[in-house]
């Protein structure tokens, strides 16, 4: 604004000075001679803001970079360059005479524009020299522009980071509260079932924190821009069928009545499996969150004009209008009593569906249910990948963490497989050298004595197991695991529940005579 009249009293009748962020053109000063007429300024910008779609005014500056010098402004100009009768009548009321538009450029960027015009009643005319003199005032405006929005993002950045650590810090003490309260009931050995009570709320406590850590982790690398996917053709109806029975026991827990629809003839997608499985997981998990008891929740696979539609349809209590907009925003929730979560399911739903070139949406009305959709180009000559048929033999795994090696292994044996457990790379070459090729090697990357690396490259130089599906198993960043990501079957990340690595088994082996054993 203090821009804008010191123009005025310098070089124009009238001034507006104007920032753009992304798609949004605003009016950050305006100001006229005459006092009594800056009332009209800001009349002229509320009857007809400048866009970026604008053929001509601030808004075509902004988009083109093209200054404009107009000697004399014309009736013809006014009514070809105002949006409505309104935006016409007060720019007549202005009485402009000559104008020049002028971009505010920094750092390569057009940060915003600068009008400067004359009105009828005064002497001033512009001409090639007042242009060439705008255009260095714009050069220095615009530092002045860019810094002011610079100020506005890292406002914006710290209100954003504040919200952030209160969410978190609430989020966060729930479930601590919980382990410290159960932990020191069983300090006190209580009775057989008040223990087995202990222990479950303190499973749902840890698994809430960690949804909560693995949440942030996520929000913060598809912010940054480090989220990372790696594409394979992908049967829907398999996905669909994945996601249904990874969520059937917590809808069967909550009553809630959930199935499957497939059209036929559905082509295959070039997605990241598991992420999508992420997003599929978290609107079902939501769907089931809401849902009525005896309520019904159904997930549906779809192909129309080169799209894949899949969507999840509740009968729960649906959306307010006014909250529509912004349920995929981060943090949001209609009402925070009541709801558990940071709120960032959605907001990371969208990124990743986004990273697929895919789009996100929601139909919903109160008290009507909801549909969430994802859309999805369908691969339209792709084969339907053919599932390799699953193996024989034992399932291998390398971890170098005692407990959670034990836990994989009887889990495994109890599910029906032969699983042989190995701490460390080296073991597991020994084991390797004296036995028939697994059915499945998972391994840990991060080990003592031989670590992951140097176990998948001496496994894939051997000719007897170079065909042995491996699942790395890591608390790195997929984008951390190097190369070698692509080459193995799978990726599971740490902490990894013993539902996932059963889910993993299943796709890969056969179960056989069940038995355990640890190296």
């Amino acid at each position: 604004r203090q821009l804008a009249q010191y123009l005025v009293a310098t070089v124009a009748d009238y001034c507006i000075t104007y920032s753009c962020d992304g798609s949004n053109v605003r009016h950050l000063g305006i100001a006229h001679r005459l006092p009594e007429k800056c009332q009209l300024v800001q009349a002229l910008e509320e009857a007809g803001p400048p866009r970026l779609s604008d053929r001509a005014g601030a808004g075509a500056v902004i988009r083109n970079g093209e200054d404009v010098l107009v000697k004399e402004v014309t009736a013809d100009m006014i009514a070809q360059g105002t949006a409505n009768a309104r935006h016409r009548d007060v720019a007549q009321a202005l009485e402009p005479r000559s104008t020049i538009l002028v971009a505010l450029r920094a750092r390569g960027t057009t940060v915003g524009a600068l009008a400067l015009v004359t009105t009828s009643d005064s002497e001033r005319r512009y001409d090639e020299e007042d242009f060439q003199l705008a255009k260095e005032i714009a050069n220095r405006a615009a530092m002045f522009v860019d810094n002011a929005r610079l100020f506005s993002q890292a406002q914006a950045a710290l209100r954003a980071r504040d919200e952030m650590l209160a969410v978190v810090s609430h989020d966060v003490r729930s479930p601590l509260q919980s382990i410290s309260m159960a932990a020191n009931i069983l300090a006190c050995a209580p009775p057989a079932d008040q223990q087995k009570k202990c222990i479950e709320s303190i499973a749902l406590a840890t698994s809430h924190a960690d949804r909560l850590l693995q949440d942030l982790l996520d929000i913060t690398q598809l912010e940054s821009g480090r989220l990372s996917i790696h594409r394979e053709a992908t049967d829907v109806a398999a996905l669909i069928d994945q996601a249904r029975k990874l969520f059937e026991p917590l809808a069967g827990e909550r009553s809630v009545n959930l199935h499957s629809e497939v059209g036929d003839g559905i082509p295959t997608v070039a997605i990241d499996r598991s992420r999508m499985l992420q997003v599929l997981s978290n609107l079902l998990g939501n769907a089931i969150k809401f849902a009525p008891e005896n309520g019904h929740i159904v997930l549906t696979g779809d192909y129309e004009d080169g799209k894949v539609r899949i969507a999840i349809t509740d009968d729960g209590p649906g959306i307010e209008e006014q909250h529509i907009e912004r349920v995929f925003e981060r943090f949001w929730k209609a009402d925070r009593r009541k709801e558990r979560g940071a709120g960032l399911g959605l907001a990371i739903a969208k990124g990743i569906v986004e990273m697929h070139g895919g789009v996100i949406g929601v139909e919903s009305r109160a008290g009507e249910g909801s549909t969430f959709y994802v859309l999805l180009d369908a691969q339209e000559h792709a084969a339907r990948p053919v599932r390799a048929a699953r193996r024989e033999g034992t399932v291998l795994v390398i971890d170098d963490d005692d407990a959670f090696r034990t836990e994989i292994v009887e889990g495994l044996a109890d599910a029906g497989y032969r699983a042989v457990g190995a701490k460390h790379g080296g073991e597991a070459l020994e084991y390797l050298g004296r036995a028939e090729a697994p059915a499945l090697l998972i391994m840990d990357l991060m080990m003592p004595v031989m670590d992951g690396w140097a176990l998948f490259q001496d496994v894939r130089r051997n000719p007897d197991l170079k065909d042995v599906p491996l699942i790395l198993l890591s608390c790195l960043r997929q984008d951390d695991v190097g190369p070698m990501l692509r080459d193995a079957a799978g990726y599971l990340a740490k902490p990894v529940r013993l539902s996932e690595v059963l889910d993993t088994a299943e796709r890969y082996c056969q179960p056989s005579k069940p038995g355990a054993s640890l190296l």
